[in-house]
């Protein structure tokens, strides 16, 4: 079972697999690709046409940038870019 929190962003082109854990105040850019049972937490955002793989957490407040592929978890408060994506700053 999918669940969306508060004051969460979908755009437009996005697809979300099953078992999606969107907590509050995340925002999802356009042409997003999210496989099963991922979890986003609060305050994350993902850029355009990012792709993030199964089973795959990321970490409040965490930025995963435009095209970035997500292969791994990512961290609180961290900024990933790339593919694979990687850490370029901690905030």
């Amino acid at each position: 079972m999918s669940s969306i929190g508060s004051y969460v962003t979908i755009n437009r082109g996005a697809n979300l697999g099953h078992h999606l854990r969107l907590d509050d105040f995340v925002s999802i850019g356009p042409g997003v690709t999210a496989g099963g049972n991922v979890t986003v937490k609060n305050g994350s955002l993902i850029g355009t046409g990012a792709v993030v793989l199964p089973s795959i957490t990321i970490g409040k407040n965490a930025i995963v940038g435009a095209g970035a592929v997500v292969t791994k978890d990512v961290p609180d408060n961290c900024v990933v870019v790339g593919n694979p994506a990687k850490i370029i700053k901690q905030r």
